[in-house]
């Protein structure tokens, strides 16, 4: 793939020959059209894709909010590119065919500020409450940081979001959780933002059944 630098004519757009002209975040590119392949594909190239497709299922839903979680890493990649990139090669586990995500070390951000600590769950009725350490660092964590709270239904592949406005300094928070969520595992991850933009790494607080 080469780069095309505005000429007099303007940049390639769609189809010419046997290239393709496109634009991505301003920049203008050329490529060749790939060549069809009869040759079956390998165990490998089909467990490469069956990997590939269970990370994008699991990331697509929350793909604006992998762009905050993610804003602090090196561009021009997304941070839902990031995301993906990261599940790949550290959040998938098994053989192949019988891939699955280990939540424990899936993340929805990456970056300088303090990761909350203590974080656990305590399931309710109705509702799932989750608790961290508050205590502030003056450095790299603050009592007014923002929390984004994430909690994820695997059997329909579903996010839900905790309240907007939570701060760090409270050290807990209550989500109501719909009906047709109870009696499913339910997984719990949070990561922080601070004032002017830091990020935190995500904490994943655990799963638990709502009755």
């Amino acid at each position: 793939m080469g780069t095309l630098i505005k000429g007099i004519n303007g940049h390639i757009s769609g189809k010419v020959g046997n290239v393709v002209g496109s634009s991505w975040r301003g920049i203008n590119y050329v490529k060749s059209l790939p060549k069809t392949s009869l040759k079956p594909k390998s165990e490998k190239q089909l467990a490469q894709q069956a990997k590939f497709a269970l990370a994008v299922r699991f990331m697509h839903p929350v793909k604006d909010l992998l762009n905050i979680g993610f804003r602090q890493q090196h561009r021009p990649a997304t941070g839902y590119n990031l995301a993906i990139k990261h599940t790949l090669t550290q959040a998938i586990i098994g053989q192949y065919p019988n891939y699955a995500i280990d939540y424990s070390k899936v993340q929805y951000s990456n970056g300088p500020l303090r990761r909350s600590e203590g974080v656990k769950l305590i399931g309710g009725t109705g509702c799932l409450v989750i608790i961290w350490h508050g205590d502030g660092f003056r450095f790299n964590s603050f009592g007014d940081d923002q929390v984004h709270i994430l909690i994820y239904e695997p059997d329909t592949n579903t996010y839900l979001q905790g309240p907007e406005g939570v701060q760090r300094m409270q050290e807990a928070a209550i989500i109501a959780i719909p009906e047709q969520f109870k009696g499913k595992i339910l997984h719990t991850f949070l990561f922080c933002v601070s004032w002017n933009g830091q990020v935190s790494d995500t904490a994943y607080a655990g799963e638990t059944i709502i009755r």
